[in-house]
């Protein structure tokens, strides 16, 4: 026999998802058969169920259905969330500092040691809470010895910037009949005059040849 309270959680069921349910029962002599129709409007889309039970388990997949692990979804979810953490922890890169974990920084123009408090993942980069406030990880250094070589590396690039400005110098070609002066002679007075002449401007600006430069009234070069 059919059994019409489970036919009637069916329906209730139905209704909650918005589907369309047609049920046909046919009785034969004593026997019955049961076709049940289910159709989603939205998607257009529909399935067959030839018990009340399996139409009941048909609906219990709509309505609550599992994540590939087994773990219930939210409806229209393919998904759960343990598993997309899960999948993002698996791309996440590692952190370098760790909590609990001693790290040295300037502050102030100081050097200050501080303990991670606190680690944050954002926009690709990892972000540290000391008690200073939060650093970027290229901020940090983990021992007051890697922070001080970082320093002397940094300052050491300064200054050969400084030197490379100070032996720099600027010449510009010349046309004589028909032949272009590649600097040479320039290069020549240079080297002469680099350790003699301290250069005195002309008092002018000269842009052309750019950028934007001195000349000396003494030498004739120009320089910055």
């Amino acid at each position: 026999m059919i059994d019409y309270d489970k036919l009637e959680i069916a329906h209730k069921m139905t209704d909650k998802i918005n589907f369309d349910l047609m049920i046909k029962i046919r009785i034969i002599n004593n026997d019955y058969s049961f076709t049940a129709h289910l159709y989603d409007p939205k998607l257009l889309i529909g399935n067959m169920y030839y018990s009340v039970d399996s139409l009941i388990n048909g609906l219990t997949e709509i309505t609550h259905p599992k994540c590939k692990c087994g773990n219930a979804l939210e409806i229209e979810r393919t998904v759960c969330n343990e598993c997309i953490e899960k999948a993002v922890a698996s791309i996440k890169p590692n952190p370098k500092y760790e909590l609990g974990q001693k790290v040295w920084h300037l502050f102030h123009e100081e050097i200050e040691e501080g303990i991670v408090e606190e680690v944050d993942y954002n926009d690709k980069r990892f972000l540290y809470s000391l008690s200073t406030g939060w650093w970027e990880e290229e901020q940090l250094y983990p021992s007051h010895q890697a922070l001080i070589e970082a320093q002397i590396d940094y300052w050491k690039a300064l200054l050969g910037e400084e030197l490379e400005q100070d032996i720099s110098f600027y010449c510009q070609p010349k046309f004589d009949n028909g032949s272009i002066d590649k600097c040479s002679e320039s290069i020549r007075k240079h080297h002469e005059l680099e350790d003699e002449c301290t250069h005195e401007s002309d008092g002018k600006y000269h842009l052309d040849p750019l950028p934007v430069k001195n000349k000396c009234i003494k030498c004739g070069e120009y320089y910055r």
